[in-house]
């Protein structure tokens, strides 16, 4: 008989994602993704966003500094992050 095991899902545009798929995505003040991580690090879970603001930030100062600049993290689908982090940030003014 097999252990039971916890699987989690978190739902995305009405669709209930497996954890494994999903990622945090760090939003830059322009709207660009500047950061990623996983939801799911096999010995690390990141369910919720306080948890994700420690693994890109574990210092409470640097996570108030970001915060206050106007970043934001946002759940999602690996695969839109990682494309959404390849592209180039087109707007004038920003460094994210």
């Amino acid at each position: 008989m097999m252990a039971p095991r916890l699987v989690a899902s978190f739902e995305l545009d009405g669709e209930q994602v497996p954890a494994a798929e999903c990622d945090w995505q760090l939003i830059a003040p322009c709207g660009c993704v500047s950061g990623l991580t996983v939801v799911d690090h096999g010995d690390l879970f990141l369910g919720t966003e306080e948890q994700a603001w420690r693994e890109f930030e574990p210092l409470a100062r640097d996570r108030k500094r970001l915060i206050a600049k106007g970043y934001t993290l946002a759940i999602g689908r690996c695969s839109d992050g990682v494309a959404a982090f390849g592209r180039k940030c087109t707007h004038k003014g920003v460094n994210p």
